[in-house]
């Protein structure tokens, strides 16, 4: 997303969700968003920024739903949107219809230590439905101390203990590769290795093998091969190489970067497709967290079966 985006769409919307991993950019967006509709001098009249607990106060929704005292336009800020229980969430969604035409109201929707993008933008688009919502690309190196922390936590889950720098190690190995750094904790789990900086140096025969079979799985539907598709998925359930979240998240990420890396396997496909086939694989991730792992990998095939099959488009 940038900044003209939200500036433009202001314009003739207003209710938003802001989604990313990175607050100081988000705040440079609110930055420029204030100097277009806040009056100089109007910032305490016309501007807020609360959290949670602060809905409790009286006046708190005479306050969103009064238009503006001196400035174009008021803006009000809900600073901790992931926080939002599911009750409060309906309660917002129908403020939010009978909101002033100058009033604009933004939920920051922000994790800036363990959730993915994808998980994120799950999260706000099931919570609140009547906005319009807005993605921020994190900076590039504070993408890196996400990656570092999810790395972590994610070995600690197999109880595997490693520290920052291996983990920037095992990313310098993959290329950058979270999912990559994930097949290697997930193959010394297997094995009942410990991870240690030796140990990743002796990566290559280890990380060869393991990930030929998503690299199968990835090479066989970018050329719709079903039934390669399916013996390499079950080969990575099988290996424990990725979880179905995982390798969803995966294809998810392959998808929607098909026309920008000229290198990708899905760069050739219909655009038509693609976009369909992205809707279907996100319904899919948000389907997979209402089932067990025996249903949803069911789930997963089915919807492989459908991409590759092009029964949802024709």
């Amino acid at each position: 997303m940038e900044t003209k985006d939200l500036l433009t769409l202001s314009e003739k919307k207003n209710f938003f969700v802001i989604s990313g991993n990175y607050y100081e950019d988000i705040k440079v967006i609110i930055n420029k968003l204030k100097e277009k509709y806040i009056s100089p001098g109007a910032e305490d009249f016309d501007y807020f920024e609360f959290y949670i607990q602060d809905s409790e106060e009286e006046d708190f929704y005479n306050k969103i739903l009064t238009p503006p005292f001196m400035s174009s336009k008021k803006i009000f800020v809900l600073k901790d949107g992931l926080k939002v229980s599911k009750k409060f969430a309906e309660q917002i969604n129908e403020l939010a219809k009978n909101l002033d035409n100058n009033v604009i109201f933004l939920i920051l929707c922000i994790d800036e230590e363990e959730l993915s993008p994808y998980e994120i933008k799950r999260i706000s688009e099931e919570k609140f439905k009547n906005a319009t919502h807005l993605y921020f690309e994190s900076d590039p190196k504070f993408q890196k101390s996400i990656n570092i922390k999810r790395i972590v936590r994610f070995a600690k889950e197999r109880e595997i203990e490693i520290d920052d720098i291996i983990a920037q190690k095992m990313l310098d190995f993959t290329d950058g590769n979270i999912y990559s750094v994930f097949n290697i904790i997930n193959s010394a789990y297997m094995n009942n290795d410990t991870i240690t900086l030796d140990y990743v140096e002796n990566l290559h025969e280890k990380v060869e093998f393991y990930d030929s079979y998503i690299f199968d799985f990835l090479n066989s539907i970018s050329e719709k091969k079903l039934k390669d598709t399916i013996v390499s998925y079950r080969k990575c359930l099988e290996w424990k190489l990725l979880t179905n979240d995982n390798l969803v998240m995966m294809l998810l990420k392959q998808l929607s970067e098909a026309k920008k890396n000229e290198k990708s396997r899905f760069r050739n496909w219909d655009e038509k497709v693609l976009k369909k086939s992205f809707e279907m694989v996100y319904n899919l991730l948000r389907d997979l967290r209402k089932y067990n792992q025996k249903y949803g990998t069911i789930l997963v095939e089915e919807t492989l079966i459908k991409i590759i099959k092009g029964e949802e488009w024709i």
